[in-house]
């Protein structure tokens, strides 16, 4: 049997924490399109921690909306995760939050970020480590929405390293068909800054296609 959660709305704390589960015997966390995942207080939306296992943690269409914290916090997982098309808005801190040293690899098929507050940053990998298994997000989009909140980031890789022949993938170097690019912010809005990087950053980073045969349109 595998677990299902649909439009679950917290008012305080984290929505959906699954912490040191191991997925040895297979784990699917679907969810229907129409869903939400929320939290007005300063809980994350969804917290995956310390996941082990051979098997692979399986998410559906995810819609992540109104968090204090992160939408989506990945912190010192061992196993595979694998979402589908997930969709972000209003985010209190950052989109998506990975942190420590991920080892078991991460893949979003679809990721729409709409960054509605100061200060938040889509994708934040501030001193993580992508270790062995890739980060690849094949299709990312991120935005400034309503009021053109100031202050916002797109990709924060300060002190972001990759070791033993692991990648961070936003777009689709793969020029599969299908080939699909990655983009930080429109003419109309734009964000106060596209990616950081710092001194200690030591990353194996492609952004867009990573200008193979097939050029696919990206944009910061």
């Amino acid at each position: 049997t595998h677990p299902s959660f649909n439009n679950v709305d917290a008012s305080a704390g984290t929505a959906i924490n699954i912490d040191s589960v191991s997925t040895s015997t297979g784990m699917v966390f679907n969810r229907v399109t129409s869903g939400t995942v929320s939290t007005n207080a300063a809980g994350d939306g969804i917290a995956i921690n310390n996941l082990s296992g051979a098997g692979t943690f399986s998410a559906g269409t995810v819609t992540v909306r109104d968090t204090g914290g992160a939408a989506i916090a990945l912190s010192a997982n061992s196993a595979a995760i694998d979402f589908g098309s997930v969709s972000i808005i209003n985010p209190g801190v950052a989109g998506i939050n990975v942190d420590g040293a991920n080892t078991g690899g991460v893949t979003f098929a679809d990721v729409d970020i709409t960054l509605n507050t100061a200060n938040s940053i889509g994708v934040e990998l501030n001193g993580a480590t992508i270790d062995t298994g890739n980060l690849v997000m094949t299709d990312l989009d991120i935005i400034r929405g309503a009021g053109l909140p100031t202050g916002t980031t797109g990709i924060d890789l300060s002190g972001t390293t990759t070791t033993n022949g692991a990648q961070i993938i936003f777009g689709d170097p793969a020029n599969s068909g299908t080939d699909s690019g990655a983009t930080i912010g429109t003419a109309t809005d734009a964000l106060n800054q596209g990616i950081l990087f710092s001194a200690t950053t030591d990353a194996d980073f492609i952004f867009g296609d990573g200008e193979q045969t097939t050029d696919t349109l990206s944009l910061i």
